[in-house]
């Protein structure tokens, strides 16, 4: 089923699969964002 609405918009999927890619790398950079601003507070 996936396949074939892939197929009929293929358009929409792709900026549905970019949305879901964005979101991942936000969640990853403020992650590491977070970790990189307790680094500087552990070390001293």
């Amino acid at each position: 089923m996936q396949k074939t609405m892939a197929e009929l918009n293929p358009t929409q999927t792709r900026n549905q699969s970019f949305k879901h890619c964005n979101s991942v790398l936000l969640l990853f950079e403020k992650k590491r964002a977070s970790k990189n601003s307790k680094t500087p507070l552990e070390e001293i």
